[in-house]
């Protein structure tokens, strides 16, 4: 249904909220079914940053193929609202998506443990960064969409660790204090890789692009 006929939602500027619906609320609350046999706020809760996430990863790799499927008559959000805009929306996502983990904690929905997640929020922000900077410039936009893909699935990992760590019955303490060790040398070193693709995506982009010597 995404690029099928009749319905073809991608084109109708729903695409992003369907992909979420089911890559983030249908496989955690589904899944939390299986188990349980029932649904209840908790697996709604902690399925919305999961779904959010999965949302940026479509929505951010859509700024690249702006011109082409605005041709092709594909009209999802990012053509609809053009890439200045839809920049904006994209930095939204992310906004919510840590709002929702550092609510539903204060609200006594899920662990505190789950706060981990936000080990990934320095990724955030540079992702946010060259997308309100580079949004309609597909080689310098490259470091937020890998940015927004390992924002995923960290993000998505450390918030299942806080929930193994809130089910033991000893060191949690010490299992949580190596756990962000560990995340946050892994967020840190992604950072930096991500951060010098930049360089690498301007080598590239001098290479394929022609130049042209003025006529003397």
């Amino acid at each position: 249904f995404y690029t099928a006929p009749p319905l073809n939602l991608a084109s109708k500027g729903i695409g992003e909220i369907f992909i979420g619906l089911n890559f983030g609320f249908l496989m955690t609350i589904g899944s939390f079914y299986v188990q349980t046999q029932t649904i209840n706020l908790e697996s709604i809760v902690a399925a919305t940053p999961v779904a959010l996430l999965i949302a940026a990863v479509l929505y951010i790799n859509e700024f690249p193929d702006y011109v082409a499927d605005k041709a092709a008559g594909k009209w999802h959000l990012v053509v609809r609202l053009g890439r200045s805009k839809a920049s904006i929306g994209y930095i939204m996502l992310i906004v919510a998506t840590y709002a929702s983990i550092l609510l539903s904690v204060a609200f006594n929905i899920v662990p505190v443990y789950t706060l981990i997640g936000l080990l990934t929020v320095p990724l955030a922000i540079l992702a946010g960064r060259f997308a309100l900077a580079y949004h309609s410039q597909t080689f310098n936009l490259i470091p937020a969409n890998a940015a927004t893909i390992n924002i995923h699935l960290i993000t998505g990992l450390m918030l299942s660790i806080g929930y193994i760590i809130s089910m033991l019955t000893s060191n949690q303490f010490l299992i949580t204090t190596i756990t962000t060790a560990v995340g946050g040398l892994i967020v840190a070193r992604i950072y930096m890789k991500i951060g010098g693709s930049h360089d690498i995506a301007q080598g590239v982009k001098q290479v394929v692009t022609p130049t042209t010597t003025a006529p003397k």
